[in-house]
């Protein structure tokens, strides 16, 4: 596997991806990569996505990815060493936490941000300006850092809750305890079951554990047990069908005891086994 090293703190770059399928690589440094024209794939850890103009993907140093081309792409990215992250981390400590971390560039249940109308013009305004300064990064680089920080604030607010399988949700509004501050906590930690119980997601929110059960149903219109579920569900039927993973595989990753546990969840929420569900729907 090709081993991408970068050496510079930062670097703007704009690319048109070659359209043959590129080689899976990794690389040493953090990534943001705006699709500004073009279409087609891209692979990460094993799990593929369409892509289109507008969307953008957040890759990590221990990433695997790739993106295979339909029509002529063209990308803005930004390129970010671990010590410019430490400089990023160092601003938002500095605004005593009112900003989202980095790791909030992506969530289990969304690979690809997609915008709304207006967020989209701001994300295209920010990475223009990005473009502005390519050549010119040491004298820009706290303005840099600036944008990378509003850009992570635009994304954490545009991360869906799931898929069409999940209801849409009509939230009633509370100036004290909003339901969105919920599912955005269980949109955070879905792949760590350990975070979601009704102990913690209470001592979280500042809520009593009799209290936030009720809550939540009022609200949301379903239990907090059955939300938490169709976002697993959502995620493991994206990863069946995008990858290659094997039942196996995908029992442990999502903390079943066994397949067989695993295959009897499965089918109660699909009505079908795991292997069925995926000779129907997975794209030939």
């Amino acid at each position: 596997m090709r081993q991408d090293k970068q050496f510079d703190d930062i670097i703007i770059a704009e690319e048109q991806p070659d359209p043959l399928k590129g080689m899976v690589h990794q690389h040493n440094y953090y990534q943001f990569i705006y699709i500004k024209a073009g279409s087609g794939r891209h692979f990460l850890n094993g799990e593929n996505t369409s892509f289109c103009a507008g969307d953008l993907f957040f890759i990590s140093p221990r990433d695997q990815h790739s993106f295979e081309i339909d029509t002529p792409a063209k990308t803005i990215s930004i390129r970010f060493s671990e010590h410019s992250k430490g400089k990023i981390k160092s601003l938002q400590e500095a605004w005593k936490g009112e900003f989202p971390g980095l790791k909030k560039g992506r969530s289990p249940l969304n690979i690809k941000v997609n915008f709304s109308e207006k967020d989209l013009e701001l994300v295209e305004g920010i990475f223009n300006l990005l473009s502005l300064v390519k050549n010119e990064l040491l004298i820009n680089e706290s303005l840099i850092y600036l944008q990378i920080i509003a850009l992570v604030s635009l994304i954490e607010r545009n991360l869906s809750y799931g898929t069409s399988k999940i209801e849409q949700l009509k939230p009633t509004p509370d100036p004290k305890k909003s339901i969105e501050l919920l599912l955005t906590y269980i949109n955070r930690h879905i792949s760590r079951p350990e975070m979601l119980t009704a102990t913690q997601m209470a001592e979280q929110h500042g809520v009593s554990v009799h209290y936030i059960g009720a809550y939540f149903k009022r609200h949301a219109g379903m239990t907090v047990k059955g939300y938490i579920n169709q976002c697993r569900q959502t995620i493991i039927v994206r990863k069946l069908l995008s990858s290659t993973y094997s039942v196996s595989r995908l029992a442990a990753d999502f903390n079943y005891t066994d397949e067989s546990h695993f295959n009897k969840s499965f089918k109660k929420y699909w009505g079908m086994s795991p292997s069925i569900y995926r000779q129907i729907h997975q794209k030939k």
